[in-house]
């Protein structure tokens, strides 16, 4: 099974995680009571796309019969949509944003678009598509402390909301859960990297969760 997910955004990035399904229903771990197939256990392969921009220009109209050319970012969707058909996916996990009262205005209609772009190409390729709330960091920590606290062992020293503590996450989640060596997460510049890392993670909770008569038939 391969799945994606996907933090949205001009300068986003993509986690392709490749799972051995067969002997995945032969066990299941409970955590704050609820059952799950241990999914970080079957990891076979882990990859990363960083999202391809390409430069616009546009021409506005101004008073005074003067034009105005502007140059913006956006992503190369032909790029993005090969990526998509040369993986495969069987189930895509893209985060689910949505403008802050404090955005500026020029700023978060630019993200939407770029986040329309994305997830049209998805559904245009008929790739089964599940979004993440947004609140997503609150459900992730609460599965990796009842799991293995250990992973968030400093969590007093770096804030839950900073770009830091996804990249230590990310690369714990890595190195000690899926027990692959880290080429991929190494420096800040890797955030975007980390987040698609962990909205994945989050994304196969839900879809390797199971109901408690399930698991005693295990």
């Amino acid at each position: 099974m391969r799945c994606i997910g996907i933090d949205p955004g001009l300068y986003g990035a993509c986690c392709v995680l490749d799972i051995d399904i067969r002997n995945l229903d032969k066990s299941f771990v409970i955590v704050d009571d609820n059952y799950y197939y241990p999914f970080w256990n079957y990891i076979e392969n882990i990859e990363f796309y960083d999202f391809v921009t390409l430069v616009e220009k546009k021409t506005f109209a101004r008073r005074k019969n003067r034009k105005v050319e502007k140059e913006y970012k956006i992503i190369d969707v032909l790029h993005f949509e090969k990526f998509l058909k040369e993986k495969q996916p069987n189930i895509v996990f893209l985060e689910g944003v949505h403008s802050m009262p404090t955005d500026a205005h020029n700023s978060a209609f630019h993200f939407g678009m770029v986040y329309g772009q994305i997830k049209t190409v998805i559904l245009l390729n008929k790739i089964k598509l599940q979004e993440i709330p947004i609140n997503w960091k609150i459900k992730l920590i609460n599965f990796i402390y009842n799991y293995n606290f250990l992973l968030l062992e400093d969590k007093e020293e770096t804030p839950y909301n900073t770009k830091e503590f996804n990249l230590k996450l990310a690369q714990r989640i890595i190195t000690d859960l899926f027990k692959k060596e880290n080429t991929f997460i190494q420096k800040k510049k890797h955030h975007n990297r980390a987040d698609s890392l962990l909205i994945a993670f989050v994304g196969l909770i839900a879809l390797f969760s199971i109901s408690s008569n399930k698991a005693k038939r295990i």
